[in-house]
């Protein structure tokens, strides 16, 4: 069997999961068949579990900082009932979980299986979590606080195709509500309506961020917010006794998303706030040689060359940013994440192994320069 189609079959099965968060028994599945497919290696497969989530780490060596480590989740959010049937069709592989990111894990798991073949001195691993969808904090948060890092942390869960993300904008998503005694309709002066305080509300958060507008796809990196949710509930006279929006926010300013909620809440001291979901702000150093030897590399492989971008969304790299000493995100090149035509281009199968590999090839003669260095010093 060639790699892709061992690629192809993996990533076929993990999308057969219905890993979504509110499905414990898929997720312990998953991780089950992630564990059974490395039985017969010489690897160290641990399942950790973390507030009942589960995840996998993989390691060639005895370590919690490998060399280089994979990364990925094995969860997806929801999706219609034959979203879990993966076919291909038109050079896609269609299937929830396809492009985020079940197809990527597939790949590093080959790349690691591959690396470790071929140079058994490496220490490289794969850590995936089970609950990167809402937000990871049962996961890779855990897997950091237990002491866990990387060297060079390859992450597959970007935005863009074709792209080195060095950056990811921090998540604050909370509800915002207004309980207030409200009047009668003909007569307003008599109490306060819920609706109009928390639209004041509103507009005072909207001036916190006066350059949302500019936000484009060229020229992304700006904070963006949006309302997913609006509701009132009604007093018997008619009017709203109590007014709730959840609102998400997605932020470049470099604070933490408790620093920006507590400014929040300051903001409107007359509407209670409570936290949905959140994730630290992450932007990476990118000048150092070896994103430069990835782009190389990447170029060679995918016929064409990276963009360097920050990306809107965010990941389980966010919680490395003290952990890794650098880190790469990336992603197969497809479209539809979260979207019922989910797909990934099959033609990206061997271009990101091939620059994986190669990408850990370098790696391992610059350990070895270190290593070099290092006695050479002594």
């Amino acid at each position: 069997m060639n790699i892709q189609t061992q690629i192809l079959r993996t990533a076929r099965k993990l999308i057969s999961f219905h890993s979504t968060a509110d499905d414990p028994e898929a997720l312990e599945g998953i991780v089950a068949y992630v564990a059974g497919l490395l039985e017969g290696t010489d690897l160290r497969v641990r399942k950790l579990v973390y507030n009942d989530v589960p995840s996998l780490l993989i390691t060639s060596h005895n370590t919690a900082k490998p060399d280089i480590l994979l990364n990925g989740h094995l969860d997806v959010v929801e999706g219609y009932p034959e979203q879990f049937e993966a076919f291909v069709k038109d050079g896609y592989l269609y299937g929830r979980g396809s492009v985020d990111m079940k197809l990527f894990n597939a790949v590093a798991l080959q790349v690691m299986l591959d690396m470790h073949a071929e140079q058994p001195d490496l220490s490289i691993g794969c850590y995936f979590s089970c609950d990167e969808e809402s937000g990871g904090h049962q996961g890779a948060r855990e897997f950091i606080r237990a002491g866990y890092a990387a060297k060079l942390l390859i992450n597959g869960d970007a935005g863009v195709d074709y792209t080195l993300v060095t950056g990811s904008k921090g998540i604050l998503r909370f509800t915002m509500t207004a309980d207030t005694h409200p009047g009668r309709p003909a007569y307003p002066w008599e109490g306060v309506n819920a609706a109009q305080v928390l639209i004041d509300a509103f507009n005072r958060i909207q001036s916190r961020f006066p350059g949302s507008q500019d936000a484009s796809a060229e020229d992304n990196w700006h904070t963006t917010y949006s309302i997913s949710k609006l509701n009132t509930e009604q007093h018997p006279s008619g009017l709203p006794f109590r007014a709730s929006m959840t609102l998400g926010i997605n932020f470049v300013d470099d604070i933490s998303y408790d620093q920006l909620f507590d400014e929040l809440q300051e903001l409107v001291p007359e509407c209670h706030l409570v936290q949905v979901n959140v994730a630290e702000r992450l932007e990476v150093d990118h000048e150092g040689e070896v994103y430069q030897r990835f782009l190389d590399i990447a170029k060679q492989h995918f016929q064409q060359p990276f963009q360097v971008k920050k990306d809107n969304g965010s990941s389980d790299a966010k919680f490395f940013k003290h952990a890794a000493d650098h880190i790469i995100i990336v992603k197969m090149p497809g479209c539809g994440a979260h979207e019922p035509a989910e797909r990934a281009l099959l033609d990206g199968i061997l271009p990101m192994y091939n620059t994986l590999m190669d990408l850990c090839r370098s790696e391992v003669q610059e350990l070895a320069i270190e290593t070099i260095q290092g006695a050479y010093e002594e």
